[in-house]
C-alpha cells in the first residue's frame, strides 16, 4: 500500500457539508452526512472520494447507502439515534488487498461505550465499483472512549490503529498488515486514567509521537492533556509528559510534528479556545510556559491537518448572528502568531448546520502537503439549486398530478434524520407537508386557474418557493392587451394553460384585419371602441374561444418639443379638445390651455381609464438684445487645418454682417460680408503682425424688434 497524501482530499462532516481538496482554496460541498462529531471519509490514491461514514452508516462515492451499509458500529441511542462521538469512525485501506477498506467505529458516552471498538469490511470490487459492505459489527474491544488514531508503520505499508480504554490508562494498538487485521492488541498501560471517554487522540505524522484528552463536562470526565512516545515498530506507547492546566476536547500536531494544538469544544475548563504547544521550546516546563493562546478564541471543535498544510478547525462567531464558520491556521508549522490564524476562513453555508467535528483519518497522509487546482470545478455545492414543479392534468378530470422537479443532490440519509420539508399549497385553501421529494395528486372542486406554490425548507436557511398557473379541466388563457398611449398601437399576447407548443392561433381585431401569430402588434386607423375574439386549438384539449371588448385610446401630440423665445415673449400651448380625459400639467394646472413664458422642462398627461397619453415641451428663454459673441485674437493661414480662418460667432441669426480689417498704421487693408475670413487678401496671406478689425451686425430682437451690434478687437495673424 502506498500513500499519496491524496487519500484526505475528500471531507464530510457537520450538517450535510463538506469540503473539495482538489480545489484550492478548497470548496465547499454538499454530502450525506450529518454527524455532530466525528466521522471518516477515504479518497483514492488520485483524489477521487471513495467512501464516507458517521460511524453507523456508510456511503458510496456518489453519496447513496451502500448494501449493507447500516449499522456497521456506534448507533448511539442515548443521542436520539445519531452517531455521535469525538472519533466515531477511521477509515484505514487494506494494506495488501486495493479493493478492501476496514472502517473502525466507536460508541459514545451517552450510551455507556456499550459497542466499544468495532469494525467493518468494504469491498469497492462489487456493486458495480460503487463498494459493499461484506463484514460489518465485527466487536475489537469493549469499553473504549470516544478515540480512534491511525498511523502509518515505519515499513511505509502496514496501519496501526489505537484506541484508549474508558477507567483504565490501557492503550490498545491493532495492526493491519498485507495479511488483514490482527484482531490481539498491543497493550500499554501508560500515563493517566481516562475517567471518561470524550476527547481525541492524534498521533504526529511522523508517527513518533501521541497526544491524548479528555475534557469535563459533568463532574469528573476530564484530564489534562498528556504526550506519548510512540514506537511504531512494536505499538508500544510510553507516557511523555502532562500539559497542566489544558483540559482538551481535540488536537492536532503541526505537519513538521514539532507543535501541538488543543481545543476544547463546549463546558470547557479554564479556556475554550485554542493553545499552542512549541514542543522544541526545551523541558516540560518551558514547552508549557511557553505556551501560545490564539487570541479572539469562543467555540471550537475538531483540529484536522488538511492535506493542503493548513491546520482546520470548526468556528462558532457569536458576534456575527451565531455563523458558523472553518477556522485555520495558514502555517501551523510556525511558532506563536506566525501561524497564521483566521477564525473566519470559510463561512459555510446556512444548510450546513452546526458541527464539532472533522473527519479522522491516518495522521501519515499531512506529513506533506499537497496543492489544489486554482480553476477546478467543484462539486456542486448545495442540496437544492432551486425549487422547481411540474402539475400533469387531464382535461376532463379535476385531478392534479404535482412532480417536484427540484434539482436535488440524490443523497440517501440515515433514518435519524430529516434534512428538508416541502409544502404543497394547491391554491384552493387546501395544503399539504411532505418530508421527501415524491409528487402528490390533488382533486379540486371546480374548474379553473389555480396559482399553485412549492415551498422548500431546511433549518438554517430561507425558505424558497416556486409558483405555476394551473388550469383545472380544459383549456384556460390569459390574455395581455397593452396599448402604446402615444400611438394606436397596441400589443396582443396570449397563452395557454396548459401550455400547448404547438396550438394555432387566429386574432380577429374588429376592425377588418387578424393574426395568426401567438404574440403580435395591431395599429388601428381610429380610436374608438372595437371587439377582439382569440381562437386557440391544441391538439391536448381541443379548441379555445375568447371574446372580449377593447376600447382604444386617443394618443396625445402637442406637435412641439423644443421652444425658444426671448425674454418677454410667451408661448401658448393647446391640448386638443377632441382627446377626451383628465389633464396634468406638472406645475399644477389642469386647463386645456396655458400660456408660458419661464424656461424649463413642461410635461402633460390626460388620464384616459386605463391609458395615460403624455407630451413635453422643453422651453428655453433668451435675452435677445444682448447677443454675445467671439472672435479669436491669432490665426495661421498655413492650410495645416490648425486656426487657418477667423470665425466671428455669435448666439444669435446674422440678418447683415461687414467686418473691415486695418493694418497697425490704421489703413483699411481689407472687408468682408461674411463671418468666416480665410486670413487671404486678394488669395495672398498678408504679412506677420498684428491687424485691427471692426464688425458691424443686426440680428432679430425681441418682439422682432431689427437691433444693430457692433464690436472691435486686435487680430494677429501668423504664417
Amino acid at each position: 500500500m502506498a500513500f499519496s497524501q491524496r487519500e484526505a482530499t475528500h471531507w464530510v462532516f457537520g450538517g450535510l457539508g463538506g469540503l473539495d481538496f482538489s480545489c484550492s482554496p478548497p470548496q465547499v460541498i454538499a454530502s450525506p452526512f450529518n454527524g455532530l462529531e466525528g466521522g471518516a471519509t477515504i479518497s483514492s490514491a488520485s483524489g477521487e472520494l471513495i467512501l464516507s461514514t458517521d460511524g453507523n452508516t456508510v456511503w458510496d462515492r456518489e453519496g447513496h447507502i451502500m448494501p449493507n451499509g447500516n449499522g456497521i458500529g456506534g448507533y448511539c441511542k442515548g443521542f436520539g439515534g445519531s452517531p455521535s462521538s469525538s472519533q466515531s469512525a477511521l477509515v484505514v485501506p487494506h494494506p495488501g488487498d486495493a479493493n478492501l477498506y476496514y472502517i473502525f467505529t466507536s460508541d459514545c458516552d451517552e450510551d455507556e461505550f456499550a459497542d466499544g471498538l468495532r469494525y467493518s469490511v468494504v469491498n469497492l470490487s462489487l456493486n458495480n465499483g460503487l463498494g459493499t459492505v461484506t463484514e460489518k459489527y465485527q466487536p475489537l474491544a469493549v469499553h473504549t472512549a470516544e478515540k480512534i488514531a491511525a498511523v502509518l508503520h515505519p515499513n511505509g505499508h502496514d496501519v496501526w490503529v489505537l484506541t484508549h480504554e474508558v477507567g483504565t490508562n490501557r492503550f490498545l494498538a491493532f495492526a493491519v498488515t498485507g495479511a488483514g487485521l490482527n484482531t490481539t492488541p498491543k497493550v500499554s498501560a501508560t500515563g493517566q486514567v481516562h475517567a471518561g471517554g470524550r476527547g481525541y487522540l492524534k498521533f504526529s505524522p511522523n508517527g513518533k509521537r501521541l497526544a491524548a484528552g479528555s475534557f469535563i463536562e459533568i463532574g469528573n470526565d476530564g484530564i489534562d492533556t498528556e504526550l506519548f512516545k510512540f514506537d511504531g515498530n512494536t505499538g508500544v506507547v510510553q507516557s511523555d509528559f502532562i500539559l497542566s492546566d489544558d483540559v482538551a476536547y481535540s488536537l492536532s500536531f503541526s505537519p513538521d510534528s514539532k507543535r501541538l494544538y488543543t481545543s476544547c469544544a463546549w463546558a470547557c475548563y479554564p479556556d475554550n479556545g485554542i493553545t499552542q504547544y512549541n514542543l522544541e521550546a526545551g523541558t516540560p516546563q518551558q514547552i508549557i510556559a511557553q505556551r501560545y493562546r490564539v487570541p479572539d478564541s469562543e467555540s471550537f471543535g475538531a483540529l484536522q491537518l488538511g492535506p493542503d498544510g493548513r491546520l482546520y478547525y470548526p468556528s462558532v462567531i457569536y458576534d456575527d448572528a451565531y455563523a458558523y464558520y472553518l477556522g485555520v491556521f495558514d502555517d501551523p508549522n510556525q511558532t506563536g502568531s506566525a501561524s497564521a490564524h483566521h477564525h473566519r476562513y470559510i463561512k459555510l453555508p446556512c444548510w450546513i448546520t452546526s458541527t464539532y467535528g472533522l473527519p479522522n483519518f491516518i495522521e501519515s497522509y499531512f506529513q506533506t502537503s499537497i496543492t489544489g487546482n486554482p480553476t477546478c470545478s467543484p462539486t456542486a455545492s448545495s442540496w437544492i439549486d432551486s425549487v422547481a414543479f411540474v402539475a400533469h392534468t387531464d382535461c376532463a378530470s379535476l385531478e392534479v398530478v404535482f412532480e417536484n422537479t427540484s434539482p436535488a443532490k440524490n443523497y440517501s440519509l440515515p433514518d435519524y434524520f430529516l434534512p428538508m420539508s416541502w409544502t404543497w399549497d394547491f391554491g384552493d385553501g387546501i395544503t399539504q407537508m411532505v418530508m421527501s421529494q415524491e409528487g402528490v395528486t390533488h382533486t379540486y372542486e371546480r374548474p379553473g386557474i389555480y396559482h399553485p406554490t412549492l415551498t422548500y425548507w431546511q433549518i438554517g436557511c430561507n425558505v424558497d418557493v416556486a409558483e405555476k398557473e394551473v388550469a383545472v379541466t380544459g383549456n384556460q388563457a390569459v390574455i395581455s392587451v397593452n396599448q402604446d398611449c402615444h400611438s394606436l398601437e397596441v400589443s396582443f399576447s396570449a397563452r395557454l394553460i396548459p401550455d400547448s407548443p404547438d396550438a394555432t392561433w387566429h386574432w380577429d381585431f374588429g376592425d377588418t384585419t387578424s393574426s395568426l401569430e401567438k404574440n403580435t402588434v395591431h395599429s388601428y386607423s381610429a380610436p374608438g371602441d372595437y371587439t377582439v375574439t382569440l381562437s386557440a386549438v391544441s391538439p391536448s384539449c381541443g379548441t379555445f374561444i375568447r371574446t372580449l371588448s377593447v376600447h382604444i385610446y386617443s394618443p396625445l401630440d402637442l406637435e412641439t418639443s423644443f421652444v425658444e423665445l426671448c425674454q418677454g415673449e410667451t408661448l401658448q400651448l393647446q391640448v386638443p379638445i377632441d382627446i377626451p380625459g383628465n389633464v396634468q400639467w406638472n406645475f399644477g394646472s389642469e386647463e386645456r390651455a396655458v400660456s408660458l413664458s419661464e424656461a424649463g422642462e413642461y410635461w402633460v398627461r390626460i388620464i384616459q381609464n386605463d391609458c395615460i397619453a403624455a407630451d413635453t415641451v422643453t422651453l428655453a428663454v433668451r435675452d435677445c438684445a444682448a447677443c454675445p459673441y467671439t472672435a479669436p485674437n491669432v490665426i495661421t493661414p498655413n492650410d495645416d487645418d490648425k486656426n487657418d480662418t477667423f470665425v466671428f460667432q455669435t448666439e444669435c441669426t446674422f440678418l447683415s454682417y461687414r467686418m473691415n480689417l486695418y493694418d497697425r498704421w490704421g489703413h483699411r487693408i481689407y472687408t468682408t460680408t461674411s463671418p468666416v475670413w480665410d486670413g487671404r487678401i486678394h488669395n495672398e496671406v498678408p504679412a506677420t503682425g498684428v491687424y485691427y478689425y471692426t464688425v458691424e451686425f443686426t440680428h432679430t430682437g425681441a418682439h422682432q424688434k431689427i437691433l444693430t451690434k457692433h464690436a472691435k478687437g486686435w487680430l494677429q495673424v501668423f504664417h
